[in-house]
């Protein structure tokens, strides 16, 4: 089997996201057929369409998405790879501060939207909800609810059209199509995936040139 493992760039990778992709790698080489799809200088969301493109065009029947700034290790690797669901997911922290991470819920617990820094898709789920794959041309208006356990329950609707090239919502987006076909979103539990934050870039003669990278 054929997978296509995506990291859409603008032109930086941590150095810890390539480790962790690479020992995945190892970890099922004698299962799988990897191949790796990157970008270097297109925006969001064309990075993203050009490397499933480029992917598709390779054969690959599953897709592994891992962005530029997010390490997850073997034993998640596999799981999310090994998933029998269509679609699936590790949690993340967000960046905004949210406890509950990147995985947002409605009121019977359905998985209504998520990040796309760790998922894993079957290639039909891409076939099915049509190209392009990622787009950031549609505007939703969320609202989220505390419940009393600390759960959030999340609402969101379609409001309004914007221009190309803007950033955000991608996400959003991609997880409302999937479900209106019929795809549910499968949390893969007891992992998650580490989210990077790069405070501040590396400069001459200080700290030996190294970039100031948080870890979650």
């Amino acid at each position: 089997m054929n997978i296509g493992i995506i990291t859409p760039s603008r032109g930086l990778i941590h150095s810890r996201t390539v480790e962790s992709i690479t020992e995945g790698i190892y970890s099922l080489s004698n299962l799988y057929k990897f191949r790796f799809f990157t970008t270097h200088d297109k925006p969001i969301p064309e990075a993203q369409n050009d490397c499933l493109e480029r992917a598709f065009a390779w054969g690959s029947e599953i897709i592994l998405s891992i962005e530029e700034d997010n390490v997850i290790d073997t034993a998640a690797f596999k799981a999310l790879l090994t998933c029998d669901e269509s679609i699936a997911i590790l949690q993340y922290n967000d960046r905004n501060g949210s406890p509950h991470g990147i995985i947002h819920k409605n009121e019977v617990g359905e998985i209504m939207w998520s990040g796309i820094g760790a998922l894993k898709v079957d290639r039909q789920v891409f076939e099915t909800i049509g190209k392009p794959y990622f787009r950031t041309d549609v505007r939703y208006s969320i609202k989220r609810k505390p419940q009393g356990d600390g759960s959030v329950i999340t609402h969101f609707e379609e409001v309004s059209s914007r221009g190309p090239h803007q950033y955000g919502g991608l996400d959003v987006d991609f997880y409302t199509r999937a479900r209106a076909k019929g795809y549910k979103v499968y949390q893969i539990q007891g992992h998650i995936a580490h989210h990077m934050k790069l405070n501040k870039l590396g400069e001459p003669y200080i700290n030996n040139g190294c970039h100031d990278i948080q870890t979650a």
